[in-house]
């Protein structure tokens, strides 16, 4: 009798165990069958997220205009070229080749402004371009005493009459058309990153006789 009772103890408990060794179902995904059930929202745990950096870093692109494409605004900073020593960049890509251009920044006792449409004609990683646009440089308010050096020297040596070397008090429009090359990051841990270079010409709009400068600049878009 004791033998019997014995062997029903051992046929039970491995009942049990064959039971629950079977699949597991968590209470969240029973919640979440319900939920979908009942077609409330489901608002998935922190840890099953996705970052936008994680996100964005998924987003490989084919050529520099779907990167154009699907990511619309850039940001960045400049150097020598449309708004003198230094400056900071905004692009807003309407179309795919075609885009708005607000360039601000300057140099030592002068600001200035430039306003551009821009076109790119192609290309995979490597991209080059056109602009054309207007660009203000005028004195600070700080400006005061003789100027006998600028940065860059053009502003100076070429632009600035002697009364205004002497008071230091100048303002001088340009009609700005440009050609560059621009590199596109379409892939990989700096994706939407941009690095360029241009040639610049500066076109004073009382005297349109163009004069060669360079720029560079970087861009990120998103």
């Amino acid at each position: 009798m004791i033998k019997k009772c014995r062997i029903f103890a051992v046929f039970s408990f491995l009942l049990c165990l064959h039971t629950f060794a079977g699949p597991a179902v968590l209470f969240e995904e029973v919640d979440i069958a319900a939920k979908k059930k009942s077609g409330r929202d489901i608002i998935q745990p922190l840890s099953s997220r996705k970052s936008i950096r994680e996100e964005l870093k998924k987003q490989d692109f084919d050529d520099a205009m779907e990167l154009r494409t699907r990511r619309r605004a850039g940001v960045g900073l400049t150097a020598y070229g449309q708004v003198g020593m230094a400056g900071a960049v905004i692009e807003l890509n309407f179309a795919p080749a075609d885009s708005f251009l607000g360039q601000f920044g300057g140099g030592n006792r002068y600001n200035a402004l430039a306003l551009e449409w821009k076109h790119v004609f192609g290309g995979i990683a490597f991209a080059p371009y056109a602009t054309v646009g207007y660009s203000r440089w005028h004195s600070s308010n700080a400006s005061k005493g003789p100027i006998s050096s600028s940065n860059p020297s053009i502003l100076v040596n070429k632009y600035l009459t002697d009364e205004e070397k002497s008071s230091g008090q100048f303002s001088k429009d340009f009609l700005i058309p440009s050609l560059g090359f621009q590199y596109y990051q379409l892939f990989g841990e700096y994706i939407g990153s941009s690095v360029y270079v241009e040639v610049v010409f500066l076109m004073e709009l009382n005297n349109p006789s163009p004069v060669p400068t360079g720029a560079t600049g970087y861009i990120y878009y998103f």
